[in-house]
């Protein structure tokens, strides 16, 4: 009878917890990095759940209205929503949207980080050498090894021009986009990419250095540059008023009168 009762104590308990079991499956994670040639990197982070039941797909939307654009409400819906790519002092301007597509609720993440990748201590003048700074990695570690899950995709997209040297594990690529897919057990992620500087030399760039007397030298150059254009410009309509000028101004004066001037010869 003790036996009964106990057994019928759990299945009390069993459904009373029930409803709260969270039934949700997280789908996939679809991560985006963006790398600029400073070696910093805009993420775009996707998650894709799928709902067990129509009270799964309610409480997601409720969710949407309550947490809107906030990262830390999110990670407390699922433990999986956080930025997987920066050191966390270096992760800023994160943001949060959410939607419902079907029987699926899609929450995407987007930040910036700095220092996705760094400058190889092998770069020279003309060759700028770039790594994959693993740091930045916040994937689990399990028996010493990165874990990069199976339902997880990561694509980096390097900056027009990147010359891609080595990639390991094994990595799809498109242009100058890369793409690890899961499941991965690895020590570290390798990605070296290269960019050949072009260097302008100094003497077509150097300016000459102008001191202040220079300065007002020049300045009386290009005035008295304007003011020759401007006479040279108005150069007939200058030679009509001097003319006129000249004519009114005499000292002998034209005879007007035809009569007159032949009294006068």
């Amino acid at each position: 009878m003790k036996r009964v009762l106990a057994l019928s104590f759990c299945m009390l308990v069993i459904l009373s917890v029930a409803p709260f079991i969270d039934a949700k499956e997280l789908t996939s994670i679809d991560i985006g990095v963006f790398i600029d040639k400073a070696g910093n990197a805009d993420v775009k982070e996707i998650f894709v759940f799928t709902f067990a039941n129509v009270d799964e797909k309610d409480e997601f939307l409720d969710r949407i209205g309550r947490f809107g654009a906030d990262v830390t409400l999110w990670n407390v819906y699922d433990s999986n929503l956080y930025p997987h790519i920066g050191q966390a002092e270096q992760v800023f301007s994160q943001s949060a949207s959410a939607r419902v597509e079907g029987i699926n609720g899609i929450v995407e993440l987007n930040y910036q980080t700095n220092g996705a990748t760094k400058l190889s201590p092998q770069s020279v003048k003309t060759l700028e050498k770039w790594e994959l700074d693993n740091s930045i990695l916040k994937f689990p570690i399990r028996s010493g090894l990165l874990q990069i899950d199976e339902n997880i995709k990561l694509t980096m997209n390097l900056p027009e021009g990147a010359e891609i040297k080595e990639i390991a594990p094994h990595a799809s690529i498109s242009g100058y986009s890369l793409t690890w897919v899961g499941p991965l057990a690895v020590n570290r992620l390798v990605m070296n990419y290269e960019f050949q500087k072009v260097l302008v030399p100094s003497s077509i760039i150097q300016l000459p250095t102008i001191s202040l007397q220079d300065t007002d030298k020049i300045g009386l150059i290009i005035g008295f540059t304007l003011l020759g254009l401007v006479i040279f410009l108005k150069r007939k309509s200058l030679r009509k008023r001097v003319g006129n000028y000249v004519v009114e101004h005499s000292l002998v004066k034209p005879i007007e009168n035809y009569e007159e001037r032949e009294s006068l010869i």
